[in-house]
């Protein structure tokens, strides 16, 4: 299948400069940027106080440094589920059950319903007002059919689920608040074997009435990333039984393909979520079998461009990690290995 590409990015495969970090935090963990531009960490430890939510703020012309610091009681466990909200007022994380605190007092706020196996890193999302917040559960056990919950996030109480064929969940968002997007993995455990045949299906809901909107099957290991601004989501796209070629622009209101981005000389882009720095601008990874290498680029899709390659001491950054951005200030932010990395880009 040969997909028409509407913009087209160049990747430079030979040397060149690489955005150093301005900042190296030694507390790794999920994490998300305030509406100031500071940046709040969650990390896991062990013991009673089993999370502890950190907020870092840029010093001037001086390093970063930690603001506060504060337990979030009643929280325990790997993996958990962590999410802040938009105005960085409230803040949920749990294992099973998951919790709503209040930024910066780390008072709890409310207790959501209680999933049947566990909650995973990206098994809850806050909608635009905070108001709302979806609950997935992201076991890999029967029965199907599980459900993706939306709570009030003042009081807990549940406000609606989303029930699909899913055998489970591994992401939930809400863009606004009569939506919700889940995904989910596809199909049941292959007999004889530990493993699925790992298609995912991104589902958009209605929160009111539980009815699809729209359904895109995707393949493995694929995450999208939601641009609230312009309605849209995107995410990797297929060309092949295991080739992702091209990054699409998705409309969130039908799941219309409104962009397709290519990456030229075999570079594409990775599976990990795309993380909107601006209204057409992305930090994401791109590969490339012919030049065997991973890069993390921030690229204008609109013009065709690479702003600024994301790098550490000089050096390209490989593998895959999650990535996260303020738009306001231009930051991206990763969790790398045991410790996260923020760059402020040009």
């Amino acid at each position: 299948m040969n997909t028409p590409v509407d913009v087209s990015v160049a990747i430079d495969p030979g040397p060149r400069d690489v955005l150093a970090p301005v900042a190296e935090l030694l507390a790794p963990g999920t994490l998300g940027f305030l509406p100031d531009g500071n940046l709040l960490v969650m990390e896991r430890r062990g013991g009673a106080n089993g999370v502890v939510a950190r907020e870092y703020a840029p010093g001037g012309a001086g390093p970063w440094s930690e603001v506060r610091s504060v337990p979030l009681k009643g929280v325990r466990g790997s993996p958990i589920g962590c999410a802040v909200s938009a105005d960085g007022a409230l803040l949920a994380a749990g294992q099973k059950t998951a919790r709503v605190y209040a930024w910066p007092s780390g008072s709890m706020v409310a207790s959501l319903p209680g999933v049947r196996y566990q909650l995973e890193r990206s098994s809850l999302g806050f909608s635009p007002s905070g108001a709302r917040v979806a609950v997935a559960d992201g076991g890999y056990v029967s029965p199907r059919n599980r459900a993706v919950t939306v709570c009030d996030g003042s009081t807990g109480a549940k406000l609606a689920a989303i029930k699909t064929d899913e055998w489970s969940f591994q992401w939930a968002a809400m863009p606004d608040e009569s939506t919700v997007l889940t995904l989910g993995l596809a199909h049941d455990w292959v007999s004889g074997d530990d493993e699925t045949d790992g298609q995912r299906v991104l589902g958009c809901y209605d929160v009111a009435s539980g009815a699809v909107r729209w359904r895109r099957t995707l393949r493995a290991d694929q995450w999208p990333g939601v641009d609230r601004a312009t309605g849209r989501v995107w995410v990797a796209g297929d060309e092949g039984p295991y080739a992702t070629k091209h990054l699409l622009a998705l409309s969130l209101a039908d799941g219309a393909v409104l962009r397709t981005v290519g990456f030229g000389d075999d570079w594409r882009p990775g599976t990990a979520a795309p993380a909107v720095v601006g209204p057409s601008t992305l930090a994401l990874p791109v590969s490339s079998y012919k030049h065997g290498a991973t890069r993390y680029v921030v690229a204008d899709v609109e013009r065709g461009r690479v702003i600024a390659e994301l790098g550490h001491g000089g050096a390209r950054l490989g593998g895959v990690f999650p990535l996260t951005a303020h738009a306001d200030t231009r930051r991206v932010a990763a969790e790398v290995d045991s410790f996260t990395l923020v760059w402020q880009l040009p």
